[in-house]
């Protein structure tokens, strides 16, 4: 019995039906293997606009069950978080950081010369550097001198104490495992909006231009006096110290006003060097990088935040940094550490050419799913890479309706299985073709994802696409990269315009295997130059749109969702044949219009997973019309380079499985 008679029986018999108000639709996917003999297996969905489970009939030896979860406190009302991820963040951090610094000249309840470490000084010194306070112990007391020297000891109290929270934020922000975990709270997802992507990211660049003035101004001031005031600068050397640090000589002081002298030590001139270094030379250097080879700049910038941690920690003069930055440091490893392990999955993986530039990698799963999630992020890696060697992320797609592997031929523009075959400089259209060949029912998978290939020598995806048939990897996923899935729920009442360029039509795909419940309109808007990709997603689309809309889908018929694909391949010309998506959408040649589509959800929100070009012009439509924009972070301005060879399938041995020569484009961007 085929796999369509199996589904018209699943649909006649109908389960018993559930209470919607005791079931969530962000539900645990879980993934069984039978090991015996080929039998036949059901993906289930619960259902929560119908308060049904349906059943689709896959044919495989593999099911994967979606388990109904307790609903949440507020499961009977829309969505409406009551505060923003980076709103929750600036709210925590300034006050606090402003009772710091403002503490350090009123109060001190925590001055330097509170501490006594003296088993911890090699010399038996109790000394820590000490405040200077007011006769009273309230109230600034500044050193002794002209309006320089009290500009110096200003800004190195404000500095001092800034940078100790700011060094804490900038590692929390990027406690990955931790955020992840608490994306998929329930509570806290429910209570606080993880929506926009880039708002770590942007939390962390912008403590970083902070900590850098703070941290610059912090030991260059002390050199004011001698610009504006005629003050002389003199270098002494003191003794060394624990941790690694150097203790004051006699007779030293910074600001010496009668003697209009600034003092500084050895260690003081080492910190102008190592700084200055840093701030002005690599950090500029590793962002530029960040562009063009990521992993590379990650290291780098890895390595400088270490030496500046270190540089910090090491110091006497800064004992409130032992006791407030060592702990997050220690937490920020052990994040890193519990990453290498959490949900890390060693398999091998099917994969298909679809063009000379995109392979698309499926696999299985073992256990039990987290929660549903829109384009979960998963971290791929060879098992041959060295252990430094980082996972390149991926957003990917779930097998919500059972479908199979693509056949290897897909990656020919004029396979005869295509939707949208393209022959020399005309698309020929067959999306009204029922008869469509609908993959490998023998190669099943649970998570796949579009790759883009680049070919720099140390690239991840080079060296996945290298591999022989079924590349063993490892996989660590799937995390949240978002929290879109809460846009999918039926109870959600916000339009919304999906766009995706690239390899971002993984995005695309999860979010519409979600959406046959939902209430409300959402336009899905997927742009590409590249021939095979589009081919893929019209494919890919159809396959989904047949097992969830079933015969309901003709020309003609209503739906909750409109899907606009646009190929932007200037040899192609035109295109023959119907340009309809079944009623649920179109294709079509040429740029989008970002700013007709985004009217088309005016009010609402605008998500983006793509190059910057195309985020900027979704931007632009979304503020004309008033709508929030969300993306995901961009990686371009990628340099041109010469292009390689690889090997993909021949369209006319795909069968027997010969390979032909194709040229690849050696480009790279976010290793």
């Amino acid at each position: 019995m085929d796999a369509a008679k199996l589904a018209d029986k699943a649909e006649e018999r109908k389960d018993e039906t559930v209470d919607v108000e005791e079931v969530e639709v962000v539900a645990e996917y879980r993934v069984t293997t039978s090991l015996g003999k080929p039998e036949r297996q059901t993906t289930t969905r619960w259902s929560e606009a119908e308060g049904r489970q349906t059943t689709y009939a896959d044919g495989r030896r593999t099911s994967v069950t979606v388990a109904a979860q307790k609903a949440p406190l507020f499961q009977n009302r829309p969505w409406r978080p009551i505060i923003t991820y980076e709103q929750l963040f600036w709210l925590i951090f300034v006050p606090l950081t402003a009772w710091w610094i403002l503490d350090r000249f009123f109060g001190n309840v925590w001055p330097r010369d509170s501490f006594d470490f003296r088993n911890f000084s090699i010399r038996g010194s109790r000394s820590f550097s000490s405040d200077r306070r007011s006769k009273s112990g309230w109230g600034p007391k500044l050193k002794d001198g002209p309006w320089s020297v009290k500009i110096y000891d200003i800004l190195a109290r404000v500095s001092g104490r800034f940078t100790m929270f700011g060094l804490n934020a900038m590692m929390f922000v990027y406690m990955h495992t931790l955020h992840h975990y608490m994306m998929e709270s329930r509570w806290l997802s429910e209570l606080i909006d993880f929506t926009d992507v880039t708002a770590r990211h942007r939390i962390h660049a912008w403590m970083g231009y902070a900590m850098a003035v703070a941290t610059l101004s912090h030991i260059w001031t002390i050199l004011l006096p001698c610009v504006t005031h005629g003050y002389n600068a003199k270098v002494m050397t003191g003794h060394f110290d624990l941790p690694i640090s150097e203790r004051t000589p006699k007779g030293f002081k910074d600001a010496d006003s009668k003697k209009k002298l600034m003092m500084l030590q050895v260690d003081d001139v080492w910190r102008l060097a190592l700084m200055s270094t840093m701030f002005l030379i690599v950090l500029p250097i590793t962002l530029r990088l960040f562009k063009t080879r990521f992993r590379t700049a990650l290291k780098i910038h890895q390595f400088a935040f270490i030496m500046y941690f270190i540089d910090i920690w090491r110091r006497h003069s800064h004992p409130h940094s032992w006791i407030l930055n060592s702990p997050v440091f220690v937490l920020w490893l052990a994040d890193l550490a519990i990453g290498r392990s959490w949900r890390r999955l060693d398999t091998s993986v099917d994969r298909v050419w679809i063009s000379n530039d995109y392979q698309v990698l499926f696999w299985q799963h073992e256990g039990v799913l987290p929660p549903a999630q829109v384009g979960p992020l998963y971290y791929l890696k060879r098992k041959t890479q060295a252990l430094y060697d980082r996972a390149h992320p991926f957003s990917a797609f779930l097998n919500h309706v059972g479908l199979p592997v693509p056949p290897d031929a897909i990656g020919q523009r004029d396979w005869s299985g295509h939707a949208v075959a393209v022959r020399g400089p005309v698309l020929v259209s067959r999306l009204d073709d029922k008869t469509l060949e609908q993959g490998d029912t023998g190669r099943i998978w649970h998570a796949g994802t579009v790759m883009r290939v680049y070919t720099r020598k140390n690239s991840s995806t080079r060296r996945i696409a290298e591999a022989e048939e079924a590349p063993e990897l490892i996989i660590w996923g799937p995390f949240p990269e978002n929290n879109v899935i809460r846009y999918a729920l039926p109870r959600c009442d916000a339009p919304l315009l999906l766009v995706a360029g690239g390899s971002g039509v993984s995005f695309i795909l999860d979010f519409f295997s979600h959406l046959h419940d939902r209430a409300h309109p959402v336009t899905l808007a997927f742009t590409t130059n590249d021939v095979g990709l589009f081919q893929f997603f019209c494919w890919t689309l159809l396959s989904m749109a047949r097992r969830i809309y079933g015969e309901a889908l003709a020309e003609g018929s209503k739906f909750n969702v409109l899907v606009i694909a646009a190929l932007t391949d200037k040899s192609v010309k035109k295109i023959d044949g119907s340009t309809n998506l079944l009623g649920f959408g179109r294709i079509q040649l040429g740029r989008l219009n970002f700013v007709d589509l985004a009217s088309q959800v005016a009010g609402g929100a605008v998500f983006a997973v793509a190059g910057d070009g195309l985020q900027k012009a979704a931007r632009r439509g979304a503020k004309k019309n008033k709508c929030a924009f969300y993306a995901g972070p961009v990686y371009d301005n990628i340099p041109k380079t010469p292009t390689k060879t690889t090997l993909i399938p021949s369209a006319d041995k795909a069968e027997e499985g010969v390979a032909v020569e194709k040229k690849v484009p050696a480009a790279e961007t976010s290793e």
